[in-house]
Protein backbone atom coordinates (compact mmCIF):
# COMPACT_ATOMS: atom_id res chain seq x y z
CA UNK A 1 0.00 0.00 0.00
CA UNK A 2 1.22 3.45 -0.80
CA UNK A 3 2.42 5.81 2.38
CA UNK A 4 -0.09 8.43 1.88
CA UNK A 5 0.25 11.82 4.20
CA UNK A 6 -3.73 12.49 4.54
CA UNK A 7 -5.53 15.97 5.53
CA UNK A 8 -8.11 17.96 4.31
CA UNK A 9 -5.98 20.50 2.29
CA UNK A 10 -2.97 18.19 0.90
CA UNK A 11 -2.64 14.74 -0.11
CA UNK A 12 0.86 13.80 -1.01
CA UNK A 13 2.93 10.68 -1.83
CA UNK A 14 5.41 10.31 1.03
CA UNK A 15 8.88 10.61 -0.13
CA UNK A 16 11.18 8.07 0.67
CA UNK A 17 13.43 7.31 -1.74
CA UNK A 18 15.25 4.15 -1.85
CA UNK A 19 14.51 3.69 1.98
CA UNK A 20 12.06 1.17 3.67
CA UNK A 21 9.87 4.15 5.46
CA UNK A 22 9.96 7.64 4.76
CA UNK A 23 10.71 8.43 8.33
CA UNK A 24 14.51 6.41 7.46
CA UNK A 25 14.41 8.66 4.07
CA UNK A 26 13.73 11.45 6.57
CA UNK A 27 16.56 11.07 9.11
CA UNK A 28 18.97 10.51 6.36
CA UNK A 29 17.98 14.13 4.37
CA UNK A 30 18.33 15.64 7.98
CA UNK A 31 22.35 14.35 8.70
CA UNK A 32 23.04 15.57 5.47
CA UNK A 33 21.71 18.66 5.19
CA UNK A 34 24.06 20.91 7.38
CA UNK A 35 26.78 18.52 5.57
CA UNK A 36 25.89 19.43 2.31
CA UNK A 37 25.39 23.22 3.35
CA UNK A 38 28.88 23.50 4.32
CA UNK A 39 30.27 21.85 1.33
CA UNK A 40 28.05 24.12 -0.70
CA UNK A 41 28.53 27.58 1.17
CA UNK A 42 31.24 27.75 3.49
CA UNK A 43 34.22 25.28 2.35
CA UNK A 44 35.41 27.08 -0.60
CA UNK A 45 36.05 24.34 -2.48
CA UNK A 46 32.61 23.98 -4.50
CA UNK A 47 33.00 26.25 -7.80
CA UNK A 48 28.98 25.31 -8.52
CA UNK A 49 26.83 28.95 -9.11
CA UNK A 50 24.61 30.49 -6.29
CA UNK A 51 21.86 29.65 -8.14
CA UNK A 52 22.53 25.81 -8.63
CA UNK A 53 23.52 25.84 -4.92
CA UNK A 54 20.45 27.16 -4.19
CA UNK A 55 18.47 24.90 -5.94
CA UNK A 56 20.15 22.05 -4.90
CA UNK A 57 19.21 22.99 -1.05
CA UNK A 58 15.71 23.67 -2.15
CA UNK A 59 15.73 20.40 -3.05
CA UNK A 60 16.52 18.99 0.11
CA UNK A 61 14.25 20.66 1.68
CA UNK A 62 10.89 20.07 -0.55
CA UNK A 63 12.46 16.30 -0.04
CA UNK A 64 12.11 16.09 3.64
CA UNK A 65 9.15 18.16 3.95
CA UNK A 66 7.46 15.91 1.36
CA UNK A 67 8.58 12.80 3.91
CA UNK A 68 6.12 14.40 6.03
CA UNK A 69 8.16 12.83 9.25
CA UNK A 70 7.24 14.16 12.08
CA UNK A 71 10.65 13.42 14.33
CA UNK A 72 12.37 15.28 11.11
CA UNK A 73 10.61 18.22 12.18
CA UNK A 74 10.55 18.14 15.33
CA UNK A 75 14.73 17.32 15.22
CA UNK A 76 15.62 19.82 12.89
CA UNK A 77 14.52 22.83 14.79
CA UNK A 78 15.53 21.58 18.13
CA UNK A 79 19.00 20.83 17.17
CA UNK A 80 19.69 23.81 15.47
CA UNK A 81 18.45 25.62 18.87
CA UNK A 82 21.29 23.32 20.78
CA UNK A 83 23.95 23.89 17.45
CA UNK A 84 23.52 27.49 18.37
CA UNK A 85 23.76 27.58 22.07
CA UNK A 86 27.03 25.48 21.91
CA UNK A 87 28.53 27.42 19.07
CA UNK A 88 26.64 30.91 20.21
CA UNK A 89 30.29 32.84 21.40
CA UNK A 90 31.24 32.01 17.53
CA UNK A 91 28.11 33.24 16.27
CA UNK A 92 27.46 36.17 18.24
CA UNK A 93 29.52 38.23 14.84
CA UNK A 94 26.71 36.73 12.45
CA UNK A 95 23.80 37.65 14.49
CA UNK A 96 22.67 40.23 12.04
CA UNK A 97 23.22 38.17 9.08
CA UNK A 98 21.04 35.36 10.85
CA UNK A 99 18.33 37.41 12.34
CA UNK A 100 17.99 38.14 8.16
CA UNK A 101 18.44 34.86 6.86
CA UNK A 102 15.65 33.68 9.59
CA UNK A 103 12.97 36.36 7.94
CA UNK A 104 13.35 35.89 4.50
CA UNK A 105 13.33 31.93 5.17
CA UNK A 106 9.58 32.37 7.26
CA UNK A 107 8.54 34.89 5.07
CA UNK A 108 9.03 32.98 1.90
CA UNK A 109 7.72 30.05 3.86
CA UNK A 110 4.37 32.09 4.66
CA UNK A 111 4.25 33.15 0.70
CA UNK A 112 4.87 29.96 -0.81
CA UNK A 113 2.30 28.26 2.09
CA UNK A 114 -0.64 30.73 0.65
CA UNK A 115 0.11 29.43 -3.30
CA UNK A 116 0.82 26.21 -2.04
CA UNK A 117 -0.07 24.95 1.07
CA UNK A 118 1.82 22.17 1.98
CA UNK A 119 3.40 23.62 5.43
CA UNK A 120 -0.16 23.78 6.18
CA UNK A 121 -0.75 20.12 5.57
CA UNK A 122 2.33 19.17 7.27
CA UNK A 123 1.35 20.82 10.46
CA UNK A 124 -2.16 19.38 10.38
CA UNK A 125 -0.10 15.39 9.47
CA UNK A 126 1.92 16.52 12.80
CA UNK A 127 -1.20 17.36 14.78
CA UNK A 128 -3.02 14.03 13.56
CA UNK A 129 0.13 11.78 14.80
CA UNK A 130 0.66 13.24 18.03
CA UNK A 131 -2.93 14.06 18.43
CA UNK A 132 -4.58 10.27 20.06
CA UNK A 133 -3.20 8.79 16.87
CA UNK A 134 -2.61 5.34 16.57
CA UNK A 135 1.01 5.98 15.96
CA UNK A 136 1.32 7.84 19.10
CA UNK A 137 -0.49 5.06 20.69
CA UNK A 138 1.64 2.39 19.29
CA UNK A 139 4.68 4.22 21.12
CA UNK A 140 3.10 4.85 23.91
CA UNK A 141 1.93 1.00 24.60
CA UNK A 142 6.07 -0.01 23.24
CA UNK A 143 7.34 2.45 26.00
CA UNK A 144 4.97 1.35 28.84
CA UNK A 145 6.40 -2.25 27.73
CA UNK A 146 9.87 -1.16 28.00
CA UNK A 147 9.20 0.08 31.27
CA UNK A 148 7.39 -2.56 32.99
CA UNK A 149 9.91 -5.30 31.56
CA UNK A 150 13.23 -3.35 32.30
CA UNK A 151 11.55 -3.17 36.18
CA UNK A 152 11.21 -6.64 36.34
CA UNK A 153 14.41 -7.61 34.96
CA UNK A 154 17.08 -9.07 37.00
CA UNK A 155 19.78 -7.00 38.25
CA UNK A 156 22.42 -9.08 36.20
CA UNK A 157 20.00 -8.46 33.28
CA UNK A 158 19.73 -4.95 34.06
CA UNK A 159 23.33 -4.18 34.29
CA UNK A 160 24.54 -6.56 31.16
CA UNK A 161 21.23 -6.77 29.35
CA UNK A 162 19.40 -9.69 26.89
CA UNK A 163 21.72 -9.55 24.53
CA UNK A 164 20.46 -8.93 20.84
CA UNK A 165 16.98 -9.04 20.06
CA UNK A 166 16.44 -9.02 24.00
CA UNK A 167 12.78 -8.56 23.89
CA UNK A 168 11.99 -12.22 22.09
CA UNK A 169 13.98 -13.46 25.22
CA UNK A 170 11.60 -11.86 27.69
CA UNK A 171 8.53 -13.12 25.57
CA UNK A 172 7.65 -10.04 23.04
CA UNK A 173 6.44 -10.10 19.61
CA UNK A 174 9.10 -8.71 16.84
CA UNK A 175 6.13 -6.54 15.31
CA UNK A 176 4.09 -5.35 17.07
CA UNK A 177 5.85 -5.08 20.85
CA UNK A 178 9.69 -4.26 19.72
CA UNK A 179 11.00 -1.12 20.73
CA UNK A 180 10.95 1.92 18.65
CA UNK A 181 13.43 3.91 20.70
CA UNK A 182 17.46 3.36 20.27
CA UNK A 183 17.87 4.03 23.87
CA UNK A 184 15.59 2.14 24.93
CA UNK A 185 16.59 -1.44 22.89
CA UNK A 186 20.45 -0.42 23.47
CA UNK A 187 19.85 -0.53 27.44
CA UNK A 188 17.89 -3.56 27.11
CA UNK A 189 19.98 -6.15 25.02
CA UNK A 190 23.19 -4.95 26.68
CA UNK A 191 21.88 -2.82 29.97
CA UNK A 192 23.18 0.12 31.92
CA UNK A 193 26.45 -1.23 30.89
CA UNK A 194 26.56 -1.04 27.46
CA UNK A 195 24.52 2.27 27.48
CA UNK A 196 27.31 3.91 29.70
CA UNK A 197 29.92 2.83 27.01
CA UNK A 198 27.50 3.86 24.12
CA UNK A 199 27.28 7.55 25.88
CA UNK A 200 31.44 7.63 26.63
CA UNK A 201 31.31 6.72 22.78
CA UNK A 202 29.37 9.86 21.76
CA UNK A 203 31.50 11.84 24.41
CA UNK A 204 34.45 10.60 22.83
CA UNK A 205 32.92 12.35 19.52
CA UNK A 206 32.55 15.51 20.97
CA UNK A 207 36.33 16.04 21.95
CA UNK A 208 37.36 15.12 18.39
CA UNK A 209 34.75 18.10 17.04
CA UNK A 210 36.08 20.55 19.38
CA UNK A 211 40.02 19.98 17.77
CA UNK A 212 37.79 20.88 14.57
CA UNK A 213 38.04 24.80 13.10
CA UNK A 214 34.86 26.89 13.19
CA UNK A 215 32.43 27.06 10.85
CA UNK A 216 33.07 23.40 9.86
CA UNK A 217 32.50 21.51 13.73
CA UNK A 218 29.32 24.02 13.68
CA UNK A 219 27.73 21.85 10.69
CA UNK A 220 28.85 18.11 12.05
CA UNK A 221 27.98 19.38 15.65
CA UNK A 222 24.37 20.16 14.15
CA UNK A 223 24.64 17.16 12.36
CA UNK A 224 25.85 14.70 15.16
CA UNK A 225 23.06 16.64 17.63
CA UNK A 226 20.30 15.64 14.70
CA UNK A 227 21.37 11.88 14.74
CA UNK A 228 21.09 12.04 18.88
CA UNK A 229 17.75 13.86 18.80
CA UNK A 230 16.07 11.18 16.15
CA UNK A 231 16.79 8.47 18.02
CA UNK A 232 14.40 9.23 20.36
CA UNK A 233 11.86 7.94 17.59
CA UNK A 234 13.70 5.09 15.48
CA UNK A 235 15.82 2.57 16.73
CA UNK A 236 17.55 0.93 13.95
CA UNK A 237 20.63 1.93 14.44
CA UNK A 238 22.08 -0.64 10.75
CA UNK A 239 21.74 2.04 8.73
CA UNK A 240 24.96 3.80 7.82
CA UNK A 241 24.03 7.47 8.09
CA UNK A 242 24.65 8.69 11.44
CA UNK A 243 27.92 6.34 11.96
CA UNK A 244 29.29 8.10 9.00
CA UNK A 245 28.98 11.67 10.59
CA UNK A 246 30.64 10.07 13.61
CA UNK A 247 33.42 8.52 11.16
CA UNK A 248 33.64 11.89 9.17
CA UNK A 249 34.22 14.17 12.36
CA UNK A 250 37.19 11.99 13.53
CA UNK A 251 38.76 11.48 10.22
CA UNK A 252 38.34 15.38 9.83
CA UNK A 253 40.10 16.00 12.87
CA UNK A 254 43.15 14.38 11.81
CA UNK A 255 43.59 17.11 8.91
CA UNK A 256 45.87 20.07 9.94
CA UNK A 257 43.70 22.12 7.15
CA UNK A 258 40.39 21.87 9.55
CA UNK A 259 42.19 21.74 12.61
CA UNK A 260 41.55 24.09 15.18
CA UNK A 261 44.41 26.30 16.39
CA UNK A 262 44.02 25.75 19.95
CA UNK A 263 45.03 21.93 18.83
CA UNK A 264 47.47 22.41 16.16
CA UNK A 265 50.80 20.50 17.19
Amino acid sequence: MSAVALGDVFKSIRARGLSEEPGHFAFMINLFLPLSTYYLFFSNKCNLLLYIKITFILVHIIALILTFSTAAFFTLPMGLIISFAFFYKNLTKYLSQIIIFSIVVIVGAIILDIYFPILTQLAFDIDQKTSNSASMDDRTMRFLLFQTYFNKAPILNKILGYGPSGYLHVGLQPESESFLVLYQTFIFESGILGMSIFGIFLFNILTYLRKIIFPLNFFLFFSFVLGILHYFFISNYWYPWYWFVCACIIYVSTFDEYRSSSYKV
